[in-house]
């Protein structure tokens, strides 16, 4: 029973020849804060999913986070799978910086976006990864900083719907926004699992 349990156990080193560790899911973690006429967020990707993507928008199979182009690679994908809106304007984000943390490791940018008024009302719709995963799932924490309040966001492919938050007077108020479906570009089976 010892011998059997041992063998289970992978090395001190990392994994037996052959045997790859991957994740069981593809997720990404966002957080947004709102502040006046600013958004600051950071976003974590797996690295292995993001160089997917970043191989996309590049043309090739993948890019590694670490390229030199990576964080310009990074800008072009998020600005157009991060949809964040006020007063019915699509906010452009500005990249602020990048880098690898965790156990497991995820790839993170940081972000910004400034409105034309103060936010008081924002659209927000995270797409991201879509494109190749059937299972990918998106998870957002939104953060009213003047008003310490805080509210979560979830896509999946199944339901990529925007959805507004109202800022108000005590906290979050949302509204979602039904609209056709969000067409997918690239393989609209999914695409690579690991």
């Amino acid at each position: 029973m010892l011998l059997t349990a041992a063998l289970l156990v992978a090395p001190a080193g990392g994994p037996a020849p052959g045997q790859r560790l991957g994740h069981p899911v593809h997720v990404t973690y966002t957080s947004l804060d709102v502040e006046g006429r600013s958004i600051r967020g950071r976003i974590r990707f797996f690295p292995d999913d993001l160089g997917t993507a970043l191989g996309r928008v590049a043309g090739r199979d993948a890019v590694s986070p670490d390229d030199p182009r990576g964080d310009s690679l990074a800008l072009m994908y998020l600005n157009t799978k991060l949809d964040i809106d006020v007063g019915g304007e699509r906010l452009d984000l500005t990249l602020t910086g990048s880098g690898e943390a965790g156990d497991p490791v995820m790839h993170w940018y940081t972000f910004r976006a400034e409105a034309a008024d103060r936010i008081d009302s924002v659209s927000v719709r995270n797409t991201a990864l879509f494109e190749l995963f059937r299972d990918q799932r998106n998870l957002l924490d939104l953060h009213d900083v003047a008003r310490d309040a805080w509210t979560s966001l979830y896509w999946s492919r199944r339901e990529p719907v925007p959805v507004t938050v109202v800022v108000g007077p005590v906290g979050f108020r949302l509204q979602y926004r039904v609209t056709a479906p969000v067409p997918f570009r690239g393989n609209p089976t999914g695409g690579p699992s690991h």
